[in-house]
């Protein structure tokens, strides 16, 4: 019993001189009374990392304007000569364009000196379409005006072989295709007379002619009495020649140059 009492004012003791001690210690560095808390205070839970908020690459007044769009891309503008290279190929390459536009197209590209870059840009559409075959179509007929403006024999030579496997390409796809089969005939037509390819060019060309004669008239068509004309007048032929072209007048009555090869020479 004298045990517990004992206890019981030891306990007493304590409470009252923790109270003394904190009524006389008000600071807050002081030494008992940061002893007395971090005895009787419960350790802290360690709070999670907090993540650092998005920093807004907006304005610091957009922040304040709900549903405000990002600023647009600047788009370059096409200028008018690019414009016109751009549609000048497409016309090319349209199975809705006719003869005398992509020919007309041709000479605008000639004239404004960039048969280099229409080459460039038929090349790199031909590379993305390798099945096209009016893109093979127009590259050949590339290669073959740009044969005609150059003295070298050699590019000469390249550039009619490069064009004659993409017209026996596009014909392999399509054996109809005018363009393909005269530009091919045509090209074949100016090769040497040493290469023995007479009878193969005639027969190309009477085979175009059959076909012609067989569909609605083009005007274009007249072009193919016209070449093989001449090709029977550079190989001495001068009657078979005559013949040609005036089969062609009486298609095509209108075509001044199958009549001025009919005229008598002034």
């Amino acid at each position: 019993m004298k045990q517990l009492i004992f206890v019981v004012a030891g306990f007493g003791v304590i409470i009252a001189l923790g109270i003394g001690l904190n009524r006389g210690n008000t600071s807050p560095d002081a030494p008992l009374n940061t002893v007395a808390a971090s005895a009787t205070s419960s350790p802290k839970r360690m709070e999670p990392a907090r993540t650092a908020a998005p920093t807004s690459t907006l304005p610091a007044n957009a922040a304040h304007r709900p549903g405000r769009s990002p600023a647009p891309v600047p788009v370059a503008v096409e200028t008018e000569k690019q414009r016109a290279f751009r549609q000048a190929i497409e016309t090319l390459l349209s199975p809705q364009s006719t003869f005398a536009q992509k020919q007309a197209v041709w000479k605008q590209l000639k004239d404004a000196g960039q048969m280099d870059d229409a080459i460039a840009e038929l090349e790199r559409r031909l590379a993305d379409s390798p099945d096209s075959v009016e893109d093979a179509v127009a590259l050949a007929q590339a290669y073959l005006k740009e044969c005609g403006q150059t003295d070298d024999i050699r590019q000469r030579a390249m550039l009619a072989m490069k064009a004659d496997l993409l017209l026996d390409t596009a014909l392999s796809q399509d054996p109809s295709n005018w363009e393909a089969q005269f530009d091919k005939v045509s090209s074949m037509a100016r090769w040497p007379l040493e290469l023995n390819q007479g009878p193969k060019v005639l027969e190309q060309f009477q085979t175009l002619i059959q076909e012609q004669e067989s569909q609605p008239t083009q005007p274009q068509f007249a072009l193919t009495y016209l070449r093989l004309g001449d090709y029977y007048e550079r190989t001495g032929d001068a009657n078979e020649a005559v013949q040609v072209w005036q089969r062609g007048a009486s298609i095509f009555p209108d075509n001044s140059d199958l009549l001025n090869k009919l005229s008598p020479a002034p």
